[in-house]
């Protein structure tokens, strides 16, 4: 499961945006909480996510399945794994409603999870 969705103007940003609008440019910035995952022998777990763009009409605009991971063990089980990414848009993007598919994978636990929000691009 992924929780804790939120956009952020910038990398080191607290709070997050209470509306996810862009502008052709700028850096979209994500953090999300990992969740619900597998433990396997000595409390070890491999996670990993990918993302994907849509445009306003449905097309695909980007993809990148395996977009990054994190895989460990530890003498306490971990609950969460914090994640995040950065999406550069191009300054020729076309202003409009874009949809964010995260697809995270449990990779012990054979289990997949997803989470679509819409991005605003305005002018």
């Amino acid at each position: 499961t992924l929780r804790n969705f939120h956009f952020y103007r910038g990398e080191e940003d607290k709070e997050p945006l209470t509306v996810a609008a862009y502008r052709p440019g700028d850096t979209v910035w994500i953090r999300f909480d990992i969740t619900g995952f597998k433990l396997g022998d000595q409390n070890r777990f491999d996670v990993g996510y990918g993302i994907s763009v849509l445009r306003p009409n449905g097309e695909g605009l980007f993809q990148q399945p395996d977009a990054a991971g994190e895989q460990d063990q530890s003498f306490y089980p971990r609950t969460y794994v914090p994640a995040g990414l950065s999406l550069n848009l191009t300054k020729d993007l076309t202003p409009g409603q874009y949809t964010v598919i995260v697809t995270a994978r449990d990779k012990v636990g054979n289990q997949p999870g997803e989470a679509r929000e819409t991005v605003t691009v305005e002018k």
